[in-house]
């Protein structure tokens, strides 16, 4: 167990280690020791990694979070008691949601340009 776990911190760089141990969790532990055996859980873990991210930026978190937030408001109706004032002299800039909206839609513009980038790079060495 020990040896697995010393292997498993060379193979996978510190940054990725949190992903690997999801990886762990989502794959059957013969397939991830026999990877681990190989060398080749840190490229493994990048994938899987990327995979996720990708995912996620493909998700709208801010509806996610508002129907995520709406479903609990009806379950904890009579337990809990929710302000709906709104500050007429606050911005959008104010709104959570808002602020999370913008952050993916930058991201997502900076990863389209990274892989139009890199599709030109791609082209150009083609030529």
């Amino acid at each position: 167990m020990h040896y697995q776990e010393l292997e498993f911190q060379k193979q996978v760089v510190l940054e990725q280690r949190y992903y690997g141990y999801l990886l762990k969790t989502q794959i059957p532990e013969k397939v991830f020791l026999s990877q681990l055996e190989k060398g080749s859980l840190g490229e493994i873990t990048s994938r899987f990694r990327n995979n996720l991210v990708k995912l996620a930026l493909e998700e709208n978190l801010s509806d996610v979070l508002l129907k995520e937030i709406q479903v609990s408001r009806k379950l904890n109706r009579n337990k809990r008691r929710y302000t709906n004032k709104k500050n007429t002299n606050s911005s959008n800039n104010n709104n959570p949601f808002a602020k999370l909206h913008s952050f993916i839609t930058k991201v997502k513009a900076t990863e389209e340009t990274k892989t139009q980038s890199e599709e030109t790079k791609i082209q150009n060495y083609s030529i």
